[in-house]
């Protein structure tokens, strides 16, 4: 009978790469052959713990700490040992997970009470706490009805950075806060409570309003939704059906607010909310089709003419603001913001095959329209997107509108190329590095291939379905 003792060591090196460094480490003391192959005698595998850093921003580690730039091969270095010495907190300068090594403002510090007056301090890399802690306040924006203990509430976790004090900013461990959740509501899945329809009866009722009144309005707000599905599938590659239950969610409760941003709107998924329920159940009618599809205008333009530019103010901010930020806005593309949005493949292409130095705007090019014309560039297929000298963000024609009307059929789908994932973009959108080694860097200003493959564009995830991007937990 084969058992994970009797495997080779190079097999328990494979495995211990899906395992925390901490647990590799809980690991190797479980037996003697463990030992062997995980534990001292594998050298090799603790450097290379302990000698990741974040060489992508330039931060190295402070003066004085270990750089582990080269494996030492003196012996004069237990790397083991000082895996073991970064785990027990003796040393500072790596993540007491993961033992990455990082610079001192990136670490986040939590403060545990371990005893009636005693209290100890682990430090964490910015990922591991993402990855395992949510703050407080954050918490109780998408679960304002579920009660924390206060012996979950750490301290933390703005120690060296410059930001919140420890008192400022509580933090609690997100498997301590899933507990919770599923304690206070006995005999419901967790991935029901997590879904927009049960967020919003939950909140509704937690700030007291009627239940029944709650469950109504949700199920007018999926009968929106779904039309949304089913009418708006170009939009959807930027704006997720979740978002649009949230769009609609918000101008009920900005009702219950007095807010006047979009009071038809919400005026109209009330009286949805009455048709839908009946003594036969649900009327899907010709009237409510109609009403939702009226609500849906509102916002995102006909399905069929989808000009956003013609939309009244204030009618067309959210859309226009979402458009923004999924392709070329700055929102979504600034420091440590993921770059990887459907459609900011353009801003790639551009950058790489037309690089401009312009002080006073870049040019995007419709990656379509070039290919339509053979590669003919001409002032019609080029969208200026940002002005210093104080201009606006994005042209009145933006790309993305030229894109939904001109493209329509080719929204889902982009060119199938390596630059959209070895090409990233640093600090701002303006500016375009290539990852090490992919030599894309000799691409910039060449011809693009026109006769390239092309791949479907996949869908963006809906951020505040999983506001933790943890591997380890959903949220």
């Amino acid at each position: 009978m084969v058992t994970i003792k009797s495997l080779p060591n190079e097999l328990h090196g494979a495995i211990s790469t899906y395992l925390l460094p901490r647990d590799i480490a809980s690991l190797s003391l479980s037996c003697k052959s463990l030992y062997s192959s995980l534990g001292p005698q594998n050298q090799r595998l603790w450097y290379r713990l302990l000698s990741r850093k974040l060489y992508k921003y330039g931060i190295c580690p402070q003066p004085g700490q270990p750089s582990y730039k080269e494996f030492d091969t003196s012996g004069n270095i237990n790397y083991w040992r000082e895996a073991c010495d970064v785990f027990s907190g003796r040393v500072t300068h790596s993540c007491q997970l993961c033992v990455r090594v990082e610079g001192g403002s990136f670490f986040r510090k939590i403060t545990y009470p371990v005893d009636k007056g005693v209290k100890v301090m682990e430090r964490y890399c910015w990922q591991c706490y993402n990855e395992w802690f949510i703050d407080l306040p954050t918490f109780k924006t998408y679960y304002p009805e579920i009660d924390i203990l206060s012996t979950s509430v750490l301290l933390g976790p703005f120690a060296e950075s410059g930001g919140l004090s420890p008192a400022d900013l509580p933090v609690i461990p997100i498997y301590k806060a899933i507990k919770r959740i599923e304690e206070q509501n006995p005999g419901v899945p967790y991935e029901t409570i997590r879904t927009p329809t049960h967020r919003l009866i939950a909140n509704w009722v937690y700030r007291g309003r009627d239940r029944q009144e709650a469950e109504r309005l949700a199920r007018a707000i999926e009968f929106v939704v779904n039309i949304y599905k089913r009418e708006y599938r170009h939009l959807q590659v930027f704006l997720s059906p979740g978002e649009v239950h949230d769009m609609l969610a918000k101008s009920l409760d900005d009702k219950t607010k007095h807010v006047s941003s979009q009071p038809a709107v919400s005026e109209e998924l009330v009286g949805i909310s009455k048709l839908l329920v009946t003594d036969e159940g649900h009327d899907i009618s010709e009237a409510n089709e109609i009403a939702a599809i009226q609500i849906l205008f509102k916002y995102l333009c006909p399905s069929n003419d989808f000009h956003p530019e013609k939309l009244p103010s204030p009618d067309c901010q959210f859309l226009a603001s979402v458009m923004e930020g999924n392709c070329i806005g700055t929102s979504r593309i600034e420091w440590g913001a993921p770059t990887d949005t459907p459609l900011n493949w353009l801003l790639k292409y551009s950058h790489v095959y037309f690089p401009t130095e312009d002080s006073v705007g870049t040019e995007v090019r419709c990656y379509w329209c070039l290919r339509k014309n053979k590669g003919e560039d001409t002032d019609d297929n080029r969208y200026k997107v940002y002005n210093p000298g104080g201009g606006e963000y994005i042209s009145t024609k933006w790309i993305m509108t030229h894109v939904m009307v001109e493209h329509r059929e080719m929204v889902w789908m982009r060119p199938k190329s390596r630059i959209l994932t070895d090409c990233k973009f640093e600090g701002g959108w303006s500016k375009v590095y290539f990852e090490p080694e992919t030599g894309l860097g000799e691409l910039k200003g060449t011809t693009i291939d026109f006769e390239e493959e092309l791949e479907e564009v996949p869908e963006m995830e809906y951020e505040k379905e999983f506001f933790t991007k943890s591997k380890y937990f959903v949220m």
